[in-house]
């Protein structure tokens, strides 16, 4: 990993190959390499060099990573362990194994590089039950803390040469020390380029053995579910002793990271308790008036949707509501239902999507669904003339026009509404938080009702966590006629045949795309290009091939 991201609170998935099951009465190989002393829980925050002076040189290092504070290097976690506590006599290593050994150095011979042959550092390993090697490349200077008769612990994966054991690029500490990277379980953690793990650990080591004994755990000892405390949660997700201690210390801290969202989400319902929006009542025989003026049947799903979409309308508080369907399954007809049950009570409509050919898609699919429940829509963008723009404000605000549809222009300083009722927002993860809100507060006095489109397939759990504020409804039905969506993972090796696939479809009179990173092709980036592909296509496949940019909304 080159490039850290934000890390969150939870690693990502362990490898379990490296977590072997140990014996719980088998004290650790080395002594904790974390030394606890104390600092005041406010300075977690400072920065990080004057809140730990022991890091000041390896300030820059860190922030390279991301790292600012103590409080970032707690929840700067590995992504993998490595188990190195497995200490054996050199005699009985095993090939393919990772292990560690503790040895005496005998000889170290540097052999420098040549040609495309990078240089190599060999040093000879002994122990009372045999001999090893172990070698490393390139100019890492490790000849340097090697010296013949210096008392090891060598960690590392194992290869046969031979009958003869041979670690690779091992890491090593000297013999009876407390080490972050031999002879325990070690973390493996994101860099960034030119820092390297050993760095990495040393340097969190020393920040852990500072901050933890001042982490203030929020949570009673009762209230955790019998899970760690916070600050041993942290050591073991750092340094742990056993393997047993990983996953009870990355569920603590999982726990926690779930609790704040819980915590945030709550606080924002009990926000929006205050709010007020206007009410849409819409009796039953009213909902299947709408229906019944579609210019086609529903599905049961649409039916369903339809009645929970109303039954939020009329009640007074904020519909927050998220539709999700494939594409094709019939969510505009249910906002198209929605906004005209909006509209028959005097109240006005917006759908905002987030680029202008989606807009006008959405344009050409509701205009006639709404023209045939009387009601009147616009469309609205940056790209319609000035004059035309002024032509559409002045009839929004004066109340003539029931629906707007269009892109951000809708949330334009220019744009206001007399009685706006009801927000729909398309593929709302596209927007920001900040224009979602600056369309509801197109409302005036009263909060819109909104409702979020999405074709975005997003299981249910994992959809209350991104949006646990929404209410959730599902379109899994296809309209009669329309052919359902497939989605397939395939690798690389099928390619030809999806090649094939492809020109067959093309001779067929159908179109396909394919998505590459590129427009053309790049001396900066080694990647596929539009051109490259779309000319290899033309002429290994037959098939009428030509480049397309997306452009950003």
């Amino acid at each position: 990993m080159n490039e850290p991201a934000r890390r969150s609170a939870v690693p990502e998935p362990l490898d379990r190959s490296t977590l072997r099951s140990a014996d719980a009465t088998k004290p650790p190989v080395n002594a904790s390499p974390v030394a606890e002393e104390s600092l005041p829980e406010d300075r977690l925050d400072l920065p990080i060099a004057r809140a730990v002076p022991e890091v000041t040189r390896g300030a820059a290092t860190l922030r390279r990573l991301g790292i600012h504070t103590p409080r970032q290097a707690l929840f700067y976690l590995p992504f993998r362990y490595d188990d190195f506590s497995d200490l054996r006599p050199l005699g009985d290593l095993v090939a393919d194994e990772k292990q560690s050994a503790k040895v005496r150095v005998t000889d170290v011979k540097v052999e420098p590089g040549f040609g495309r042959r990078p240089q190599r550092v060999i040093a000879q390993l002994a122990d009372d039950t045999g001999s090893a090697e172990a070698i490393w490349f390139g100019r890492r200077f490790v000849e340097r803390r090697l010296r013949p008769g210096d008392e090891l612990v060598v960690s590392g994966k194992v290869a046969m040469r031979g009958w003869r054991p041979q670690f690779v690029s091992p890491d090593f500490s000297p013999a009876g020390t407390a080490s972050v990277h031999t002879g325990r379980i070690v973390p493996v953690y994101p860099l960034a380029g030119g820092v390297t793990q050993r760095r990495v650990r040393e340097l969190l080591a020393r920040v852990l053995g500072r901050s933890l004994r001042n982490v203030r755990d929020p949570l009673h000892a009762d209230e955790r579910s019998g899970l760690p405390d916070l600050a041993a949660a942290l050591k073991a997700a750092h340094f742990p002793d056993d393997p047993g201690e990983v996953r009870p210390a990355l569920d603590r801290l999982a726990h926690d990271e779930l609790l704040a969202l819980q915590l945030v989400l709550a606080q924002a319902r009990v926000a929006r308790g205050g709010q007020r929006a206007p009410r849409i009542p819409v009796a039953a025989e009213e909902l299947a008036t709408l229906e019944e003026a579609l210019p086609f049947g529903l599905t049961v799903d649409q039916h369903v949707a339809n009645q929970e979409v109303i039954a939020d309308l009329g009640g007074e508080q904020p519909m927050r509501r998220l539709l999700q369907g494939d594409v094709g399954s019939g969510k505009t007809a249910v906002a198209a239902v929605a906004l005209a049950a909006a509209s028959r009570a005097g109240w006005q409509g917006a759908l905002m999507a987030p680029t202008e050919i989606l807009a006008r898609q959405h344009h050409r699919g509701l205009a006639p669904l709404l023209e045939a429940l009387e009601v009147r829509s616009e469309f609205l963008s940056g790209g319609l003339s000035p004059a035309r723009k002024r032509e559409i404000h002045a009839a929004i605000e004066a109340g003539e026009v029931q629906v707007v549809i269009g892109t951000h222009a809708v949330i334009s300083r220019g744009v206001v509404f007399r009685r706006l009722g009801l927000a729909v927002v398309d593929e709302q993860h596209r927007f920001g938080v900040s224009q979602r809100a600056a369309l509801q507060a197109k409302g005036d006095a009263l909060e819109p009702h909104l409702l979020a489109l999405t074709a975005t397939p997003i299981p249910r759990t994992l959809a209350l966590t991104f949006y646990g504020d929404l209410s959730i409804s599902t379109i899994r039905q296809m309209p009669p006629g329309r052919q359902p969506i497939r989605t397939e993972i395939r690798d690389r090796g099928a390619l030809p045949r999806i090649e094939e696939f492809i020109a067959a479809e093309a001779g067929a009179g159908h179109q396909s795309f394919v998505v590459v990173p590129l427009l053309a092709e790049s001396e900066a980036m080694s990647a596929a290009s539009a051109e490259a592909e779309a000319a290899r296509l033309g002429e290994a496949r037959g098939a009428g091939a030509r480049p397309a940019e997306t452009r950003p909304a």
